[in-house]
């Protein structure tokens, strides 16, 4: 369990460390794998945060320490977060959007669903060549695996935890449709987590009841 002030009082932001090491990993990539692989490495490392007596699992309380790493210089951890901002992001406050997930076909189709959608779409535009379409369907996939794995996580830690009811439900949304209420609204609130990776804060929930 994670114990520690209000996550705004605290300094430093592990999702920039983590999405510069991937920006430098594959600098040599397209633009939407390099931020896909960022994507993929931030909900790879971030630390998870659990609540007492919680029902819904996921919280944004690994984000953000008041202290860096044995392993990691003050230098190097501003640094990083210098690189981040130099490459520019589609983050709340560059576009000050609200935008609304399609919860309703998540909700339908898992994401399970939406990766066969995005291998199927993947292999039509193979077939005609398109290069831009290909890469960009492949940097979703990145996502959505990644997105996956994420969900395993915490799964995996609620199970050391001895969250058995908790660690079951995510294991199920990992990969099929959500069947039952609790299964719908971890789904949900994990998706606007992982949301919440990107400094998309203010992504709306909307009517989805």
């Amino acid at each position: 369990m994670i114990r520690a002030r209000p996550i705004w009082a605290r300094k430093y932001d592990w999702r920039k460390y983590w999405s510069v090491i991937a920006y430098r990993e594959y600098s040599e990539s397209p633009d939407p794998i390099m931020r896909a692989r960022a994507f993929e490495m931030v909900l790879q490392n971030i630390p998870l945060g659990f609540y007492d007596g919680e029902k819904i699992c996921g919280s944004c309380q690994g984000f953000l320490s008041d202290s860096i790493s044995p392993n990691l210089s003050q230098t190097e951890s501003l640094s990083s977060i210098k690189e981040y901002d130099f490459v520019g992001h589609r983050d709340f406050v560059s576009g000050w959007d609200h935008s609304l997930a399609d919860y309703p076909t998540l909700l339908s189709i898992g994401i399970e669903g939406f990766i066969k959608n995005a291998q199927n779409a993947q292999s039509r535009f193979e077939q005609k060549n398109d290069t831009q379409k290909v890469i960009f369907l492949e940097s979703i996939l990145i996502c959505l695996q990644a997105f996956k794995s994420f969900i395993l996580r915490w799964a995996l830690e609620a199970e050391k935890l001895k969250l058995i009811g908790q660690a079951k439900i995510l294991r199920k949304i990992a990969g099929p449709a959500p069947q039952t209420l609790q299964e719908a609204l971890q789904l949900v609130w994990m998706t606007h987590i992982v949301f919440k990776t990107e400094n998309r804060y203010h992504m709306a929930l909307g009517r989805i009841d």
